[in-house]
């Protein structure tokens, strides 16, 4: 009897181990980005929402349309996921950055702003219209991480006559603004 019940139960663990393992993975959520468990429908509103010290996880990848202002010593955690310039005509002759860099103050919890591990996507698209992907235009902060990140920039991702497109770009710092410690580690570029 013993031999039987061993038997089934060998048999039950080789079926189960069959199964998809999607099968037993969680429900993918309509939602773009998190701070630690709390949700958010976009990235915008996680970064919005986020408070100086705080991490803003991709759930999924994403198209981004507009700037996203970083205010805040933040960390952004691509987690591997997609973020794709998409079209913004509202974005004029200037065009618009993914993530402008407007943060620092000597009373937060981190001093730093963080962008990681995610993958920049510019479309070849004439209607993109984006021209960075970061950009640090106001701040005083002791620490600015790039790493990890990959830029794909297809080869028509700007208009003709209106500028090339940047990955990285230090921009509108007064004398009073500082930003020290950058570290850009990690990240690669592809230009096709």
């Amino acid at each position: 009897m013993k031999k039987r019940i061993l038997s089934l139960l060998l048999i039950l663990c080789m079926a189960v181990s069959l199964l998809p393992t999607a099968a037993f993975a969680a429900e993918p959520t309509g939602n773009e980005a998190s701070i630690g468990t709390q949700e958010y429908a976009t990235l915008a509103e996680a970064v919005s929402k986020a408070k100086d010290g705080d991490t803003v996880t991709l759930l999924k990848n994403v198209t981004v349309s507009s700037t996203i202002t970083i205010g805040k010593l933040i960390t952004i955690n691509g987690d591997n996921k997609t973020i794709t310039a998409g079209s913004n005509t509202g974005a004029g002759e200037t065009g618009f950055v993914l993530f402008k860099i407007e943060a620092g103050n000597s009373n937060a919890v981190s001093n730093s702003v963080t962008i990681q591990n995610c993958k920049f996507e510019i479309p070849g698209n004439n209607a993109t219209n984006a021209w960075a992907a970061i950009l640090v235009e106001r701040g005083t902060l002791s620490g600015l991480t790039i790493q990890n990140n990959s830029f794909n920039i297809e080869k028509t991702s700007r208009v003709p006559g209106k500028g090339v497109f940047q990955c990285i770009g230090l921009a509108y710092m007064p004398e009073d603004r500082v930003t020290t410690n950058i570290t850009i580690t990690g990240n690669t570029v592809t230009a096709n």
